[in-house]
This record gives C-alpha cells, sequence and structure tokens, in this order.
C-alpha cells in the first residue's frame, strides 16, 4: 500500500495506473474483517522508508492514525467510530467512480471474451 522507489508499485503510481490507498479503506476494511479474527494494521513504517503511504486530508490524518494505533492496542474497531471528518465523502465519492469504472472494464472484458479476441482466461 506504499509506493517506495526503484518498485513496480513507483512506476504504476508515477505513471497514473495505482493510487495509494485513503486511511478510511484501511479503517472500512478493518470494520468489516475485525470479526473473523486477530486483524493488525501495519503502521507503514519499512526500509526503505516509503515515498507514499495512505493518508486522508491534512485535517483528519494524524487522528485516523492515532485511532489506528489504538486499534491495534486493543483490537476494537468502535475505536474508528470516534474519527470524522469532512474529507470521507470525498472518499466515497472516489470509490463510486472508481466503482464505475471497473464495472465498464468488467464489461469489456465480458465482451471481448464472448467474441473470441485475445483475451484470454487464465
Amino acid at each position: 500500500m506504499t509506493v517506495q522507489k526503484h518498485t513496480l508499485v513507483e512506476y504504476l503510481y508515477n505513471n497514473h495506473l495505482y493510487q495509494i490507498p485513503w486511511l478510511w479503506s484501511i479503517v472500512e476494511v478493518v470494520k468489516r474483517t475485525a470479526h473473523l479474527g486477530k486483524v493488525i494494521i501495519g503502521l507503514f513504517k519499512f526500509y526503505p522508508s516509503p515515498d507514499s503511504v495512505p493518508n486522508n486530508c491534512q485535517i483528519c490524518n494524524n487522528k485516523v492514525m492515532d485511532a489506528i494505533i489504538e486499534y491495534n492496542k486493543t483490537l476494537r474497531p468502535d475505536v474508528f467510530n470516534q474519527v470524522h471528518c469532512k474529507c470521507k465523502e470525498d472518499w466515497k465519492e472516489v470509490l463510486e467512480k472508481r466503482s464505475y469504472y471497473y464495472k465498464n472494464l468488467q464489461d469489456f472484458i465480458s465482451v471481448a471474451k464472448n467474441e473470441g479476441s485475445i483475451i484470454r482466461s487464465a
């Protein structure tokens, strides 16, 4: 989920083919999966240090990261219920747009397979 120099992810990121996830996405994954067992969130401290890490906006980044740290200590996903920010609406809009493009891509692949093009199933 991070971008580090001289990696495929850096290439994809620099060519606008990959976008760093929002912290809201990480929070949502934890809220939906914590009931399955122990889910710990890495804190993006890797070596070599990443150039880009998941983030939201400057107003809530620290609050969300504090909630992530608290969650890792307690494994209680309800700690995220107390973090709010206007940028969460922006995040939701971005997800809706991506869903639209993803569906179009899936439709294209379906049509291409049915017409016998060079796209093959693995």
